[in-house]
């Protein structure tokens, strides 16, 4: 199932980013359903201090404007819908990784959702990042698209790894968010000569990301997933395959910090993970890029005894 994004006015210029481009990132906002002094911020860009254009000031208010006098539609439409029979031996692989028997333990289950009826409540995606995580995709081929939304296996991510001239301390370095400190690690290694010596340090991983889809108080938010899913719906696909969970009404879904706040995701003016492609509502803007980033040392002290 396809739709053509691109019908949309196109929004008024805004005045340039300073940032330099080596350090700038591509990103999409929801404008207009953000707190004006937070939209002025993110659409004139980092490094820009008040007060701001006019053209932005005026940007923020049209967006703002626009949202205000809407009311979504009611659809009667399936969101979500059981995966094809065709594809069970992809589901029954991916339920098989040990990964991902939390998501079992916790009533998830693989579904197709049309993301045209999803909620956004993540104002704010990379649309570089989301371009480049989902070139692969072909609209119709499920085993296509899956690779992409409910992965078998972690992404392969560029991991540099820098020892200082010490010896004392790692410095790990990601693009990937998703890279994690596991826990403390240690054993005994034992050379050619039997002589024993302890290692100790952390295990790191990138983790599995999957798209989540939940349904609460009658309503579908996407509860990971976002630089895909906005990928996908920017290339024109709209069907794809995603874990899906109902959420009793009395139940508060687990959600990551720095979202909307729930008045607004769950209010008839709710944003649609498609509005992040409309110029009236949402706007391309610029962030600074960031990196994942782990220091490992050993620190050498003298502590007197007690």
């Amino acid at each position: 199932m396809q739709t053509d994004p691109s019908d949309h006015a196109p929004a008024p210029q805004l005045p340039a980013n300073p940032l330099s481009a080596m350090h700038a990132r591509a990103a999409r906002t929801l404008v207009g359903w953000l707190p004006a002094e937070r939209a002025h911020v993110l659409l004139a860009g980092p490094g820009v201090a008040p007060p701001y254009a006019q053209e932005i000031v005026e940007r923020a208010t049209n967006a703002r404007a626009m949202v205000a006098q809407r009311k979504l539609p009611s659809h009667d439409i399936a969101v979500i819908t059981d995966v094809p029979t065709s594809e069970h031996a992809y589901v029954e692989e991916l339920e098989s990784q040990p990964f991902y028997k939390s998501f079992i333990a916790e009533r998830w289950r693989v579904a197709t959702a049309d993301l045209r009826y999803v909620r956004a409540i993540q104002p704010t995606v990379h649309s570089d990042h989301a371009l480049d995580r989902t070139a692969s995709a072909a609209a119709d081929d499920f085993e296509s698209l899956a690779k992409i939304t409910i992965p078998l296996a972690r992404p392969k991510e560029f991991l540099a790894i820098e020892p200082s001239p010490d010896g004392r301390r790692w410095t790990l370095t990601c693009r990937n968010p998703m890279l994690r400190v596991m826990g403390p690690y240690q054993m005994e290694l034992v050379d050619e000569h039997g002589y024993k010596t302890n290692v100790f340090g952390f295990q790191t991983e990138i983790a599995n990301s999957l798209v989540q889809v939940a349904r609460w108080r009658g309503i579908y938010l996407l509860r990971d997933g976002y630089h895909r899913t906005h990928g996908l719906l920017s290339r024109g696909i709209t069907s794809v395959p995603v874990i899906y969970r109902e959420f009793p009404d009395n139940e508060i879904p687990l959600f990551a910090p720095g979202l909307l706040d729930p008045a607004v995701y769950l209010s008839d003016r709710a944003p649609m993970l498609t509005d992040l492609l409309d110029d009236t509502v949402s706007a391309s803007i610029e962030v600074r890029k960031l990196q994942k980033t782990f220091v490992i040392q050993a620190l050498e002290m003298d502590i007197p005894q007690l």
